[in-house]
């Protein structure tokens, strides 16, 4: 993924290019939606986000970037976007959610 750092103008992306990016990908990733018989076809599947990192085991300003970014990548798939979850050595965490455990975890870094 091209987006680095924190800040609407790290790297030169902000929202709306970081929503265009994540778009692309989550065209590949579920079908288009269609219109059929006179409505939009229901809603056929959930996408999730797990982010591994180093560093404790909170959501951090870049998940919280993805998350809406994500949320308004997929409106032309079949696909609702779920939440963006990170994983560390010291446990994992939902972003919304606010979900979290010990396991699973990653293995700490040498």
């Amino acid at each position: 993924m091209p987006y680095r750092g924190s800040g609407e103008t790290a790297a030169g992306h902000g929202m709306a290019d970081l929503s265009d990016q994540l778009r692309e990908i989550a065209c590949d990733l579920a079908p288009e939606r269609t219109f059929e018989g006179g409505r939009w076809c229901a809603m056929d599947g959930c996408r999730v986000t797990v982010v591994r990192r180093d560093g404790r085991d909170v959501s951090t300003a870049d998940e919280h970037r993805f998350f809406p970014a994500w949320r308004c990548s997929g409106h032309l798939t079949v696909a609702l976007h779920g939440d963006v979850f990170a994983v560390t050595p010291h446990g994992w965490t939902g972003t919304i959610e606010e979900w979290y455990g010990l396991l699973p975890s990653l293995a700490p870094s040498a």
